[in-house]
């Protein structure tokens, strides 16, 4: 017997944003935040509430700013060792340069240039700076206009909310900030 199940997002609604760093995209970006009411389904009828969870996306590409966007390493290597494997086989059979004349010097070429790139792609380094170096390098949104719905923000001592959408300013958390009343 098969089982439907998943997850429902009822109610979405924009109720926050910030500037953030979008791995995705590869630079700063404007990142909203849609709070939905959770239920797990099972064949389509709702049974268990998840609760309500917010959830940042980029304003520009729509994924999770903090998603990796990179291939991980080992798969990379699984990649390489594939695809190096189907290249020194397919290399190999034209490996008869009578037969195939200059056909084989072309696959050869080929095949080097293939296994060349493979190996520069799967061993090189992740040097371009850390997410949390560029996120902590993102300046505040210091605007007075919602970006949203083009509101006006009006500021108190706990945040910054629009007075047409009430969508909140929500910073990046900093390390050296105070979080909450104790710190």
């Amino acid at each position: 017997m098969i089982v439907i199940f998943g997850t429902y997002h009822w109610a979405p609604r924009l109720v926050s944003f910030r500037q953030d760093w979008c791995t995705v995209c590869d630079g700063e970006r404007l990142v909203v935040g849609r709070r939905t009411i959770d239920f797990g389904h099972i064949f389509w009828i709702p049974l268990l509430p998840f609760g309500r969870w917010t959830r940042w996306r980029c304003g520009t590409c729509g994924e999770d700013p903090a998603r990796s966007a990179e291939t991980r390493r080992p798969l990379r290597i699984i990649a390489w060792l594939l695809i190096v494997f189907f290249l020194v086989g397919t290399v190999l059979s034209f490996g008869d340069f009578e037969i195939y004349g200059n056909g084989a010097w072309f696959a050869w070429a080929l095949g080097v240039l293939g296994i060349g790139y493979m190996t520069w792609w799967a061993f090189k380094p992740f040097d371009r700076g850390t997410y949390k170096e560029k996120r902590a390098r993102v300046a505040a949104f210091s605007g007075s206009v919602c970006p949203l719905c083009e509101g006006t923000m009006t500021a108190s001592i706990e945040d910054s909310r629009c007075s047409r959408c009430d969508a909140v300013h929500r910073p990046v958390p900093r390390k050296d900030e105070a979080i909450g009343p104790l710190g």
